[in-house]
Order: C-alpha cells, then sequence, then structure tokens
C-alpha cells in the first residue's frame, strides 16, 4: 500500500469509528412505563460533549432525538406522562420533548397543549453522581430547574431557579 491509500484508509477507519461513538449511547437507563408495548429511554451520546437523547419505542415504531447539549448543571430530566398517554420530558432549563405514543402507531413528536397540569410525574433520570439512573417521584419530589434562564411553559408551580440534586 502506498502513502495516499493507506493515508485514506486509516481516516476512513477513524470516521467510522468516531461516528459510532457519536450515535452510540455511552449512557442510558430505561424509564418504567405504566404502559404495556411502550419503551422509554434517555440516553448520552456523543464524543466530545454530553448529547442528551430521548428514545421511545412502541410495537410500530421507533423515534429518537437529541433534546440537549449538556452545557454544565443541566445534568436531569423529569419525565411526565401526558393526559394522552404520552410522554413528556422538561430538561435544562426549557421543555425539551413532548411525543404521542399510539399503540399500534409510531412514536412522534407533538405540540404541547395547555400548561401540563394534567400531567403526572413520573420520576427523574440523573447523572450526578456515578452511573445514569432513574429515580421515580416517590424518591425524587418533582422539581424543575431552570438555572436562571427564564421559565417553561408547563408546570409553573414546580419550577425553580435551582433543585436539590437527587
Amino acid at each position: 500500500m502506498k502513502g495516499p491509500f493507506r493515508f485514506g484508509l486509516v481516516a476512513a477507519a477513524a470516521l467510522l469509528v468516531l461516528g459510532y461513538c457519536a450515535t452510540t449511547p455511552h449512557s442510558s437507563v430505561e424509564v418504567p412505563w405504566p404502559d404495556p408495548g411502550a419503551q422509554v429511554r434517555i440516553e448520552i451520546r456523543g464524543i466530545l460533549s454530553e448529547d442528551w437523547w430521548i428514545v421511545a419505542e412502541t410495537p410500530g415504531g421507533r423515534f429518537a432525538r437529541a433534546m440537549w447539549t449538556n452545557w454544565g448543571p443541566a445534568r436531569t430530566a423529569n419525565l411526565y406522562r401526558t393526559e394522552e398517554g404520552g410522554v413528556a420530558v422538561v430538561g435544562a432549563g426549557m421543555l425539551a420533548a413532548t411525543l404521542s405514543l399510539p399503540p399500534r402507531g409510531q412514536p412522534r413528536e407533538v405540540a404541547v397543549r395547555g400548561n401540563g397540569r394534567d400531567w403526572r410525574y413520573l420520576g427523574v433520570v440523573t447523572i450526578s453522581d456515578g452511573p445514569m439512573r432513574f429515580l421515580p417521584a416517590s424518591a425524587a419530589p418533582e422539581c424543575i430547574a431552570l438555572y436562571g434562564i427564564g421559565s417553561v411553559p408547563v408546570r409553573a408551580d414546580m419550577q425553580r431557579r435551582e433543585c436539590a440534586t437527587p
């Protein structure tokens, strides 16, 4: 193998490895979901950053997308079951995702309806000390940390500048 060809092979291999590392979660936690057949996970992906993802699966399909890149103190995500049976995630001082989880259809992103008052708080995903973990509502009281960046359009009575680390 000559110089340019060898360099091309090494570069291609490096890109494959970096691509795999960027899209493969290095932390993941399953959220106990009350509806049979639906699965919800929060994952952290990335090489040089921590990108928080939501992954939802039903018998009808799969949905995955990045919610935010960790910018410092944003180490938690509150999870809710919406009044329609979907999932809402609040974290990093924002409403990060709202998904519909139809039993026979594909999970999909939906617009927020209302102020979240009828949502049921399920618990919080945290990665404060040690591995990523899910703490149910019975172990972690609801608190939406805003980190001084304003407010979110839901659950106004639960919003605080900072929350105790669960």
